[in-house]
């Protein structure tokens, strides 16, 4: 609420659905995040357009901002910051235009989440497939675990 980034966009909240998320290991590994089950979730956004003029036509291009919290247990065994995922029983109030927005920023879903290293090929950015998200051969102890 004090950044003024943040601030300009905050009457524009959105959800961004979502069945993973990743971060990557000092090594470049990537590493999967899921809720148990491959529940589907959503992450806390901002949304805002800008315009420009190309030739003799205003082109818009939409833009959205993913809000990051400090990590859960499991995804702090990794990165210093996490994706901000909502709590499914605070979708409406992160939508809706009463003062209840701020409530949900106050409570991240802390969930702990499954993790998979998964291909290092997902670090191109060319590349696609589900395959990219095949569980990859790593080290035992990835995690000191």
């Amino acid at each position: 609420m004090e950044k003024p980034t943040f601030k300009r966009y905050i009457g524009n909240r959105c959800l961004i659905p979502a069945d993973g998320f990743y971060e990557w290991m000092h090594d470049s590994t990537p590493i999967r995040f899921t809720k148990p089950n491959d529940e589907t979730f959503c992450f806390a956004g901002l949304f805002y357009e800008t315009k420009d003029q190309t030739l003799d036509m205003e082109v818009a291009h939409e833009h959205v901002i993913l809000l990051t919290t400090t990590p859960n247990k499991s995804v702090g065994r990794v990165h210093n910051r996490m994706p901000f995922i909502v709590q499914p029983s605070h979708y409406d109030w992160w939508l809706s235009d009463g003062g209840m927005f701020e409530t949900v920023l106050t409570v991240p879903d802390r969930d702990e989440l499954n993790w998979c290293p998964v291909q290092k090929e997902l670090n191109k950015v060319n590349n696609e497939g589900p395959e990219l998200i095949r569980p990859s051969i790593v080290q035992k102890n990835l995690f000191g675990t």
